[in-house]
């Protein structure tokens, strides 16, 4: 091939790798990072099925508190869930698990928490009450809604752990659009009733301060107190809606520690009934 050949070809080959470049960068530039509508975080829920006939038992929702701990790791499977680590890397069953009286759903709430994530890094920074709420309400809407487990009542109870409030039942979104689950009003005022519960041992969250918060909501409802003093822990009860009760020998991680005893004030109060007197 002739001098002036080489030439043309070497031009040729530059001009296509240029083209090559000047394409690869526009490609990126209009690379779809999202789209309108698509979602940028994915919650993550366990649930355990009661263990006996659970269409006619209630739907228990688990947030934990912490803040930032995972209701899967901790609750699920070190307290009230149904297995709990045993020797040898095995699971051991749970004698006092609460699905016995009710089907459990673990929810890692907000994103970031346990196997919940964002597709952006920059949201872990701006994370609220408010937007946890929001997160929750939605992912609630979407769980409830043509689950065949639920087509039997779409009530439900939720335990919380108030050292962390996340605020799932916030008074400024009670006006959505769409109202997918029957929640009218707050917890208290609808007649809904409420239990609060501590370890009577718990260092971390001393019992005093849950009575006290209790106390202080059970004033501004303007409902009445009836004590009844009880050896299997202490009791409080404002006309049957809002309860606060300690758990005798319990610490902070109530189920863990006295997992019988927990066991049998959730099954008093998910089936209505007055807690035990002795246990």
């Amino acid at each position: 091939m002739r001098p002036q050949s080489w030439i043309i070809v070497a031009v040729l080959c530059v001009t296509i790798i240029q083209i090559s470049r000047a394409v690869a960068a526009s490609s990126i530039d209009d690379k779809i990072l999202s789209l309108p509508g698509q979602p940028q975080a994915a919650l993550f829920y366990y649930l355990t099925e009661a263990e006996c006939d659970p269409t006619s038992k209630p739907v228990v929702l688990w947030l934990n508190g912490g803040p930032g701990c995972s209701s899967f790791r901790l609750e699920a499977f070190s307290e009230n869930g149904s297995f709990r680590p045993g020797g040898g890397g095995l699971l051991v069953r749970n004698d006092f698990s609460w699905n016995k009286e009710a089907n459990m759903l673990y929810l890692e709430s907000p994103a970031g928490i346990g196997f919940s994530y964002s597709a952006k890094q920059s949201f872990y920074a701006l994370v609220n009450d408010t937007i946890t709420a929001q997160d929750s309400f939605i992912f609630l809407q979407k769980w409830f809604v043509g689950n065949a487990l639920l087509e039997f009542n779409t009530d439900f109870n939720s335990e919380d752990n108030y050292y962390w409030a996340h605020g799932v039942v916030n008074y400024e979104m009670l006006n959505l659009e769409i109202p997918t689950i029957n929640i009218v009003g707050s917890l208290v005022s609808s007649g809904i009733r409420v239990l609060v519960y501590s370890g009577d041992q718990d260092p971390a969250v001393p019992f005093t301060g849950s009575r006290t918060l209790v106390d202080g909501l059970a004033k501004r409802a303007r409902i009445e107190c009836n004590c009844a003093l009880l050896v299997g822990g202490w009791t409080q009860v404002y006309d049957d809606i809002l309860t606060f009760a300690t758990i005798r020998g319990a610490g902070h991680l109530t189920p863990l520690t006295s997992p019988k005893r927990s066991l049998a004030l959730s099954a008093a109060f998910l089936a209505g009934n007055p807690l035990p007197e002795k246990l």
